[in-house]
């Protein structure tokens, strides 16, 4: 594989990295105007083009087909204009960061497949951190339209929903579910009670990820009813003891 990556030095050591790993190691060719980038791609043995100007790139390297190009520059005008190079030289795959959700479509129309939007994944994981209570969904992958959703609990802890029971519900839905407890293992005993600070887990494509949520939700709905019954019937027979 043959990668261009056009890349800023905010972007620069996430990416290489991520690219790295690849197996087998692809071909890159870095282009960047920054100087730690230029020095990053030297300690790494990797080629380094300071031109942003990927004709002359292409016409260098004897119109050698690049199979992907994964763009990542700090204003989003910069990532139009590169991928409207990229389309031009028929790369078939082009990837985009987006920092600016404006945005989204102008680089969809320059011929971006994917685009990763930088603010939706920063804001969706602060989400999952500081919300309990609540579903925070998180999409990994235009790829392969896969969805994460996190659910912590804190007040439904006590409302005795158990794992059987939200297995049960969304069983016939493509979404893996798992609960994390706070040790940070992932529960097996099926019959226990989801409890205060354990995270339920799923994972699927969009539409069955979305579909287990709301059957889950309808749980603790109904679980939260029944709980505020008892709770006013609790009170009631407190003030008629009391008379």
């Amino acid at each position: 594989m043959k990668i261009l990556l056009a890349v800023s030095k905010r972007y620069a050591r996430l990416l290489i990295d991520a690219i790295s790993g690849v197996r087998p190691k692809p071909k890159v060719t870095i282009l960047s105007p920054d100087e730690e980038v230029a020095i990053l791609a030297k300690n790494l043995n990797i080629e380094y083009r300071s031109d942003l100007a990927i004709e002359k790139l292409y016409a260098s390297e004897e119109l050698e087909e690049y199979d992907l190009a994964l763009i990542a520059m700090d204003d989003d005008q910069d990532n139009i204009a590169i991928a409207r190079t990229a389309k031009s030289m028929n790369i078939p795959i082009i990837i985009s960061v987006l920092n600016d959700t404006a945005n989204r479509d102008l680089l969809f129309r320059e011929g971006v497949n994917f685009i990763v939007d930088v603010n939706e994944f920063a804001a969706n994981s602060i989400k999952a951190i500081i919300l309990s209570d609540t579903w925070v969904a998180i999409k990994l992958s235009t790829t392969v339209n896969l969805m994460v959703a996190l659910h912590r609990t804190l007040r439904r802890g006590v409302l005795g929903v158990t794992l059987m029971e939200v297995e049960e519900a969304i069983k016939e839905d493509n979404a893996k579910l798992m609960l994390i407890e706070r040790s940070g293992k992932t529960a097996t005993d099926t019959s226990k009670a989801i409890e205060t600070g354990e995270t339920i887990v799923l994972i699927g494509n969009e539409e069955d990820v979305r579909k287990a949520m709301d059957k889950i939700e309808n749980i603790f709905r109904r679980h939260e009813e029944i709980f505020a019954g008892r709770y006013a019937e609790s009170l009631r027979t407190a003030v008629r003891g009391y008379g």
